[in-house]
């Protein structure tokens, strides 16, 4: 006869696994030895880089998220009064904040913002969200760098809200009320809803086609999506591209360093290296010639913000193909330049976020560039030149050089937005 303690055993094997989230584990095989030794080398490793969170900030998070999730609550009952809905429905009119990516997944970093996601009944739009919603967040005292990106490609409301930052996006389903228990991977909360136009792929979980007519991420249908380099697809329908806009540069740029990680993790499990190795800085300001200084500038401090982030989210590297047979290569960076700053006026333009006094990109050499201990950079000036603000050659350029050696011009945002004007299909690669 089996014990008690058996028998619990036995009845839980015999139990269904329960999956989180929408796609099943890699694998239900539980660690060895050997891996739990390696899993906490690393997390020993990574203690010195104050990447951990400490248990009582873990608990201001969710307090934070809480007081946002009251004031989501407290906006959508205003607004449902506003539209004069019956009183017995504003009772139990609900609203709520879900969170995703890594806060979501709890494997987020030490300061690292907060992903998310506003759900709202039927009768509050999305106008609702960037002007209602947002005058309420601005009197929200613990609320600061409030801004709201409308016309980006994933439309967001930015904010700090008691010094953690959260971005956060909106959704409105086709029901009268939003339940406490809301499950948002039913998909059958995407019928009614507004149709959005959106290698061998990353795959989490075979594509879905659930019948509800939405785009989704297919090479065979989408003549675009046949130009993407870098196929990541979301897991949930309607599946998308998640790195649509990564160019033969860029993918470049994270592919070797794909391959230095790799090779650097396949020594630790070899026992030939500590982890350690992995997270040692890189050489990078020893590495190349040539370097481009990306200066994001604006009128005031609100615009500097939006337009910083704007600029640092289309830029990873830019690699120039080397002739084998010279080793002397006279790299010229003007289109490679030209085409960047292109790229980031028009999509700034196309989301009704430029501002005429927004301006970016310096190109200098390595010789007038001093790195301090922090990473931070300090470009020497010659005398005889003034780099206070940015010299306007023509309507169609701007002089951003340091000096006359080292002459260097970009399409101003003027010469932007006459090209938008004339073909606002355009859309950059990145």
């Amino acid at each position: 006869m089996c014990s008690p303690v058996v028998n619990q055993v036995l009845q839980a094997a015999q139990q269904p696994t329960k999956h989180y989230g929408i796609t099943s584990p890699i694998s239900l095989t539980q660690p060895k030895e050997a891996d739990l030794i390696l899993t906490q080398k690393l997390t020993e490793a990574l203690k010195p880089y104050g990447v951990f969170e400490e248990e009582l900030e873990l608990q201001r998070r969710i307090l934070v998220l809480g007081k946002l999730n009251s004031v989501v609550k407290e906006w959508i009952r205003d607004m449902s009064e506003t539209k004069h809905l019956p009183s017995s429905i504003i009772e139990n009119i609900g609203g709520k904040i879900f969170t995703f990516g890594s806060y979501r997944l709890g494997v987020h970093t030490k300061g690292a913002d907060i992903d998310a996601l506003c759900v709202a009944p039927r009768h509050v739009d999305r106008s609702d969200f960037f002007t209602s919603f947002y005058e309420k967040l601005k009197e929200q005292e613990e609320v600061k760098d409030l801004r709201a990106v409308e016309e980006a490609f994933v439309p967001v409301i930015k904010l700090s809200f008691d010094g953690i930052e959260i971005d956060i996006l909106f959704a409105r389903l086709a029901l009268q009320t939003i339940p406490g228990d809301l499950d948002l991977r039913n998909d059958s909360l995407l019928k009614n809803l507004d149709i959005r136009e959106w290698p061998n792929p990353v795959l989490l979980k075979q594509p879905e086609d659930c019948n509800l007519h939405l785009p989704v991420w297919d090479p065979r249908v989408t003549p675009s999506d046949r130009y993407h380099l870098m196929p990541i697809i979301t897991p949930a329908y309607p599946q998308q591209n998640s790195t649509y806009n990564v160019s033969v540069s860029t993918r470049a740029v994270m592919i070797e360093e794909f391959k230095q990680g790799l090779a650097i993790t396949d020594e630790i499990l070899q026992n030939k290296a500590e982890w350690p190795k992995l997270f040692e800085a890189p050489n990078f300001f020893q590495k190349y010639k040539h370097y481009i200084v990306l200066l994001a500038s604006a009128p005031t401090e609100k615009q500097h913000l939006e337009w910083e982030e704007f600029s640092t989210m289309w830029v990873i590297g830019i690699v120039f193909k080397k002739m084998e047979s010279s080793e002397n290569l006279n790299v010229d960076l003007t289109y490679d330049i030209q085409s960047f700053t292109d790229t980031v006026y028009r999509q700034a333009i196309n989301s009704k976020m430029f501002e005429p006094d927004m301006k970016i990109t310096r190109y200098v050499q390595f010789s007038f560039v001093n790195v301090v201990e922090d990473g931070n950079l300090v470009i020497q000036k010659r005398r005889k030149h003034s780099t206070e603000g940015i010299r306007l050659m023509n309507e169609n350029s701007i002089d951003l050089s340091l000096d006359s050696d080292n002459s260097m011009s970009v399409p101003s945002p003027t010469a932007a937005l006459k090209s938008c004007s004339q073909n606002h299909s355009t859309s950059p690669q990145g």
